[in-house]
């Protein structure tokens, strides 16, 4: 997990072939145990639009025609992201609906144990 200014960012890397590039990154700065049971509970509509749409900051995301998607950005309309959705294959969208319980579990993780300290925009935890 990074911290930058003032807010921790924890990264999911893509395990996909072809997208081992991939990433996305979540602001975890206020998520506390009732975060973590939700996530848990996530069906694939709630995890996008509850998660992705909200809490993610930044992501590299390669898109059917090998084209990096635009990240349409947080508060960003709904046509924007059904828009970065509809560039994004299946297979990648099932990794995308995972994500935010990747997320959480790299956040519970101890600070040594993280595979994202430092990563985003080069900040140092």
């Amino acid at each position: 997990m990074a911290k930058t200014k003032d807010r921790e960012i924890v990264r999911a890397r893509c395990v996909l072939e072809g997208h081992e590039n991939d990433w996305i990154e979540y602001d975890v700065t206020d998520w506390t145990v009732r975060e973590f049971r939700l996530v848990t509970d996530l069906d694939f509509d709630d995890a996008l639009r509850s998660w992705v749409e909200i809490y993610v900051t930044e992501w590299n995301i390669t898109g059917k025609d090998g084209e990096l998607v635009p990240f349409p950005g947080r508060g960003a309309k709904a046509a924007d992201w059904l828009n970065a959705y509809g560039q994004i294959g299946l297979e990648l969208t099932r990794w995308l609906c995972v994500t935010p319980y990747a997320a959480m579990r790299e956040a519970m993780l101890p600070s040594k144990k993280r595979v994202t300290r430092g990563e985003a925009d080069g900040a140092q935890e």
